[in-house]
């Protein structure tokens, strides 16, 4: 207790033990922390900005449980979590980035070639204040004591079990993978990992992920592979996304800790391909012969004064059409041309005619009629997007889509994975909101999947979501390794 309160010991180990204790729920950093988080909460909470990101962080959550979770204990937990983790990121990469605004917002990773590790998230609020800043630097120095290059199992689930309560987790269908299981099944279904393509669609906190990688990079020293090229590769051949707003940011970090032998001698920049995504695409509308990814936009705080307009349930809501989702890099263009369209105060018209542009030089060739309805969408979506950045709610916008729209990406064509491996989720039927229910029932039903009678309320989303996971992005062929309840032996 004394050596972490005072710091007596300057170098740590990173085992899980170590790891609980230093920063885990009954140590005294964290409870420094969550004071000092429950402070700064009560200054910024009405801040328009940093409300949107809390509403919009309480929205994924609801969607992940199937129903109202969020509370000010979870969201204290989360965001020192995900502080923990980034600063872990940071020291992996050896960087003495002393910025706190340039650590959380990925800043300094981007300078130094490594893109989609750390992003501005929901999390970054704390950093709104001075206070939150010094805070930040606090827990940095605290991390940057363990030797972190001796890593060899995934400690950021370690530390998440110690965070958040054993019989909670279990109630809302949380169960994981201990490393010894996922590192057998990633060998046993990859085959080839120097040519198979790896998709884990619910890698919570990336521990299959992590095993992918490092089979991955033992494969490729064996094989005399270009010490250059083997991060490079590895992230070409290895990805993962989770619904979960903290499991993602996490399992970015997990990925990188992973590569952590092949990084001092990388070549080029890395782009960590780890995605805040739906798998069973239930954002996913379809909209005459297309799909669309439509996002809700959360109410501004009650008495805030601002509204904006509403789609026919008076909801707002941003529409990014497939022509678009399907092609990352050209989504990603287009989310970026509207992001500082907005700044300048472009209108609608000068967005589209920008969007056109981008469309023909990406694809070098004129824009097809397709094309151009999915630009007058996107022209349209446009508009919300601006609104929200003149209220002050708009600097998440640009993140939750471009990870929200990676789905659709990786089921296009006919599926991007040789081997889908991971844990799908486990929620019971008896968990989920009535909403949820009701979408489940019909989903798993046409799926037939669905197990009737007396055991109706045993359902849960675990049989559903792998043969969606199989049918969305799985090749012809392909393989598919899951850890699944007993009654997949037992039941219909």
């Amino acid at each position: 207790w004394l050596d972490g309160a005072l710091a007596l010991k300057s170098s740590l180990p990173p085992d899980p033990l170590t790891v609980r204790a230093e920063l885990g729920h009954d140590s005294v950093a964290f409870h420094l922390v969550d004071g000092r988080l429950r402070a700064l909460w009560e200054k910024l909470k009405l801040h328009p900005d940093v409300s949107l990101k809390r509403q919009l962080w309480a929205d994924l959550l609801k969607h992940v449980y199937g129903r109202e979770v969020e509370s000010d204990g979870l969201w204290f937990q989360h965001s020192f979590l995900v502080i923990v983790a980034k600063c872990i990121a940071l020291a992996v990469m050896g960087m003495r980035e002393d910025n706190p605004k340039r650590l959380l917002s990925g800043e300094a990773f981007a300078s130094a070639g490594i893109h989609g590790a750390v992003e501005s998230d929901f999390f970054d609020w704390v950093v709104a204040d001075p206070e939150g800043e010094a805070l930040v630097r606090r827990i940095m120095a605290h991390v940057r004591r363990f030797r972190l290059a001796e890593i060899k199992s995934d400690v950021l689930k370690v530390l998440y079990e110690s965070l958040i309560d054993r019989a909670e987790r279990h109630g809302l269908g949380e169960y994981y993978t201990p490393d010894w299981l996922a590192s057998k099944m990633v060998r046993h279904a990859v085959e080839r990992p120097l040519e198979q393509r790896v998709l884990d669609p619910a890698c919570g906190s990336g521990t299959f992920l992590f095993h992918a990688v490092r089979n991955f990079l033992a494969e490729a020293e064996g094989a005399d592979m270009d010490p250059k090229m083997r991060a490079v590769e590895a992230c070409a051949h290895m990805a993962g996304m989770d619904i979960h707003p903290v499991a993602v940011i996490i399992a970015r970090v997990t990925y990188l800790l992973a590569l952590a032998p092949a990084l001092p001698k990388r070549s080029g920049s890395l782009s960590i391909p780890v995605y805040l995504g739906d798998a069973m695409q239930l954002s996913i509308s379809e909209f005459m012969a297309g799909k669309e990814l439509t996002i809700r936009v959360p109410p501004p705080p009650a008495g805030d004064g601002r509204s904006g307009e509403k789609d026919v349930n008076g909801r707002e809501q941003l529409d990014f059409p497939e022509t678009f989702c399907r092609d990352p890099a050209l989504f990603d263009k287009a989310i970026e041309r509207m992001r500082t369209g907005s700044q300048a105060d472009m209108t609608r018209a000068q967005i589209e005619a920008a969007l056109h542009r981008i469309v023909e030089q990406h694809y070098r060739a004129d824009v097809t009629r397709e094309q151009e309805l999915a630009i007058r969408d996107l022209g349209k979506t446009y508009l919300t997007f601006h609104r929200l950045r003149r209220e002050g709610r708009d600097t998440v916008w640009a993140y939750v889509a471009r990870n929200l729209s990676r789905p659709l990406a990786y089921s296009a064509g006919d599926g991007w994975a040789h081997v889908v491996v991971g844990n799908p989720p486990w929620l019971a039927f008896r968990h989920m909101s009535a909403d949820l229910q009701k979408r489940f029932r019909e989903l798993a039903k046409g799926e037939k999947v669905y197990v009737g009678g007396k055991f109706a309320t045993q359902n849960d989303l675990s049989a559903l979501f792998t043969v969606r996971a199989a049918h969305l992005y799985l090749r012809s062929a392909g393989r598919i390794a899951f850890v699944l309840p007993m009654a997949a032996l037992t039941r219909g």
